[in-house]
């Protein structure tokens, strides 16, 4: 029985990274140029990646001005904002691995069918252009289910492993402002 499921763990992972590796060259692409004009940003000055400069509707301003975003994923591309595009998109595999174990976790619990969770979760296709692109929404994904998995799988368990869970949802705010609305939940899942 045990290695059925890690025989379909492996095989749902790895069906959705060949989803997302005929993209791994897909060019630079509208709202992507300015995420990695953060993370040049962030390269410059980690603490001040909206410090940067970016051409909006044909005049050059501040990032700060024009984007409301965290500087977290500036921050997680500014390793690699000089690389080839290929390997920019590799980087930013993890995120999807990470989404794949939550949804693993989320699916498990509640349905028992964890991978079919896993394929509507990951495999929609608002997930799967997330992984063709340096936008937040993909680490944003990965944080909420990944979090959210581990509450769920380690609810039981003792506040330090909670805890860790908690805090990798929290990170979801970091990428996108919206992941502030994920604290309350935390709270009312603790609490609960």
């Amino acid at each position: 029985m045990y290695h059925s499921g890690v025989r379909q763990r492996v095989t749902t992972s790895l069906l959705l990274i060949g989803l997302s590796l005929p993209f791994i060259g897909k060019p630079v692409h509208i709202d992507d140029t300015n995420f990695l004009a953060l993370a040049d940003g962030a390269a410059a000055d980690p603490w001040r990646p909206h410090d940067a400069h970016i051409n909006w509707q044909g005049s050059t301003e501040r990032a700060y001005d024009v984007l409301s975003n965290p500087p977290g994923i500036a921050w997680w591309l500014s390793p690699v904002v000089d690389s080839p595009v290929w390997m920019m998109h590799l980087w930013m595999m993890p995120w999807l691995l990470l989404a794949i174990w939550g949804s693993w976790n989320l699916g498990q619990r509640f349905t028992g069918r964890a991978e079919a969770a896993v394929l509507l979760i990951c495999g929609a296709p608002i997930a799967m252009l997330a992984t063709q692109s340096f936008t937040p929404d993909l680490p944003l994904l990965a944080c909420t289910v990944a979090g959210f998995g581990g509450l769920v799988r380690d609810g039981s368990s003792s506040t330090d492993k909670r805890w860790r869970w908690a805090l990798l949802v929290g990170m979801a705010a970091l990428f996108r402002y919206s992941g502030l609305a994920l604290i309350p939940l935390v709270c009312a899942w603790g609490w609960r």
